[in-house]
């Protein structure tokens, strides 16, 4: 950065990499921005600078907080609420210490007579009972539809495809009856 006041100061040098370099001013770790934009710190500075206004000194502040009402008459006492949050985190950490450690323990419960073990992959039985039940009531439906058509196709006739849909609805409840009941002894 260029010494001197005015808008100069304000604007980096050209140095070796065009100006894109920005040097630390007066050696301080000022944080910076994104992609080496100045820090909102460093900005106010050189406002201050170009403006002519001196920046103020550590009393200067202390007074103008004081009148703000920031700060009390002892600027060196302490804040009563981190008193209270203090005394409330010391018994609380001291008794956190005071427990003993939970043992590590892994309990399995017995089996009961005929009660299935889940990891054995018994816990998708359901689903294909479920499944099995719903192929065997759509799947007779549609041979007694066929067996029917077929009927009134080589009769001429059309009282067949009703009465094979009826009797495929009658044997598709009685398989899937059946398809339960065997589930069901199964897991017994």
């Amino acid at each position: 950065m260029r010494a001197g006041g005015g808008l100069q100061s304000a604007m980096p040098d050209d140095g070796p990499n065009g100006g894109h370099e920005r040097e630390p001013e007066g050696g301080s770790n000022d944080k910076s921005g994104p992609e080496g934009f100045p820090s909102d710190e460093e900005i106010e500075k050189r406002l201050r600078r170009a403006a002519g206004v001196p920046e103020p000194d550590d009393d200067e502040l202390e007074r103008r907080l004081r009148e703000l009402g920031v700060l009390g008459d002892d600027a060196d006492e302490a804040d009563p609420l981190a008193e209270r949050i203090k005394a409330i985190k010391e018994p609380a950490g001291t008794a956190a210490s005071r427990l003993p450690e939970v043992p590590d323990w892994e309990f399995n419960r017995p089996k009961l007579p005929g009660q299935r073990d889940p990891e054995k992959g018994d816990a998708y039985l359901g689903v294909g009972v479920g499944l099995s039940v719903a192929y065997t009531l759509i799947g007779a439906i549609l041979v007694g539809f066929g067996i029917g058509w077929l009927i009134d196709r080589s009769s001429h006739g059309y009282i067949g495809q009703a009465l094979g849909t009826l009797l495929g609805a009658i044997a598709g409840i009685a398989g899937a009856v059946f398809t339960i009941v065997r589930a069901q002894k199964g897991r017994s």
